[in-house]
């Protein structure tokens, strides 16, 4: 760029900006960790109170089914049907429709925490503050509660990141590594 400044104004005789390659900005890898160390974060995280088990079944929601911050904490009751034990989203960043299996493990999760713990609330949003105005959670308040309990499990993320998305990540990686298709990895 500096080089095609310099001789369009007239500094040099020749635009010499073609001889230097154009520098690319690198893409970040994607962090990621093990599943022994998703499974330590599941099975460290404290059950015991209703915090607790609103962040354990927004945890399996991301470690599981690979869901984006924003889709679980925007997610409502319109896209839980434990009928057919499905998750029917549009997905807030792409706006495309996805539908996946509730695994029993988050089925269990979301029905311990929406029948024992949730409250008496009107919102149409499955996950709530547990103070009053009991409001939706927002994406910085689920990336909190993923750090602490990272935090507390001793895992030790070095380099890599420490929010949601790495869940995220590491199911994709998980199913790369177990064969699954990389189109159904994609779409999920």
């Amino acid at each position: 760029m500096f080089l095609k400044f310099l001789s369009e104004a007239k500094y040099l005789k020749k635009d010499y900006s073609f001889i230097i390659p154009h520098f690319k900005t690198p893409q970040p890898m994607p962090s990621v960790y093990s599943m022994l160390e998703v499974q330590q974060l599941e099975e460290k995280m404290n059950c015991n109170t209703p915090f607790g088990k609103r962040n354990y079944a927004m945890l399996l929601l991301a470690t599981r089914l690979g869901l984006r911050t924003g889709d679980i904490v925007t997610m409502t009751f319109d896209e839980l049907d434990f009928r057919t034990e499905t998750i029917r989203i549009i997905q807030n960043k792409t706006g495309i429709p996805l539908e996946l299996p509730m695994l029993p493990c988050v089925c269990s999760a979301l029905k311990d925490y929406l029948q024992n713990y949730r409250g008496n609330s009107t919102s149409e949003y499955v996950f709530l503050s547990l103070h009053p105005p009991f409001s939706r959670l927002s994406p910085t308040a689920f990336g909190r509660y993923v750090r602490l309990a990272l935090q507390a499990t001793g895992i030790k993320p070095g380099t890599r990141k420490i929010g949601p998305h790495a869940m995220r990540s590491s199911l994709a990686s998980s199913m790369v590594n177990d064969g699954i298709p990389y189109e159904a990895v994609r779409r999920t």
